[in-house]
């Protein structure tokens, strides 16, 4: 690994300094809380490293930074009455319908990414499955009130699903082109 992984930890380092420390606190400033997401990116340029390949595209790295603060902003909708009890302020303390706009975007987000870039209309396509069902839940369906635990687990249910039809799709391509064994 040489040098570079110096380089590796200094970053990590930060990351971990810049959430956790006091003054810097970004766990608890909006939005760097879910911008501080982007550092989960780090573990691409680690395997990368590790597994002597080429590092992923750029393409790669924007739609693993959008996921992650799209997860991390999720995470806070469900979790809303019991993080307001233990922690400083975060970006879901503008509501549940305005996070969940926020989710919907960054799916937008991620959709466009997917079908201009990778040009794959099947993983856009549940991506925009993920848009569609975060607007109508933060216009028609639950808005500011809070989930129900069935509702919660018929939430995060359909959630699973989507991703397991689109991880699916993509091991099949993968299989097909014989890159996965």
């Amino acid at each position: 690994m040489g040098p570079r992984i110096l380089w590796w930890l200094c970053h990590a380092a930060i990351s971990c300094r810049a959430v956790q420390c006091p003054r810097l606190g970004w766990k608890g400033r909006p939005p760097f809380d879910v911008l501080i997401q982007a550092s989960y990116l780090l573990v691409f340029v680690l395997s990368s490293w590790l597994n002597h390949a080429p590092q992923l595209p750029w393409q790669t790295f924007l739609f693993g930074a959008l996921f992650a603060m799209h997860s991390h902003v999720f995470g806070e909708v469900m979790d809303i009455e019991p993080d307001q009890l233990t922690w400083p302020r975060t970006t879901h303390d503008s509501g549940r319908v305005p996070s969940k706009f926020l989710i919907a975007a960054f799916l937008a987000l991620e959709t466009t990414l997917v079908w201009i870039c990778f040009r794959d209309w099947i993983i856009a396509g549940f991506l925009l499955l993920g848009v569609l069902w975060f607007l109508l839940d933060a216009t028609l369906v639950w808005k500011e009130r809070v989930y129900t635990p069935v509702e919660m687990r018929y939430s995060c249910g359909l959630e699973h699903c989507r991703f397991l039809g689109m991880f699916l799709e993509l091991g099949a391509r993968l299989a097909h082109e014989g890159l996965l064994a």
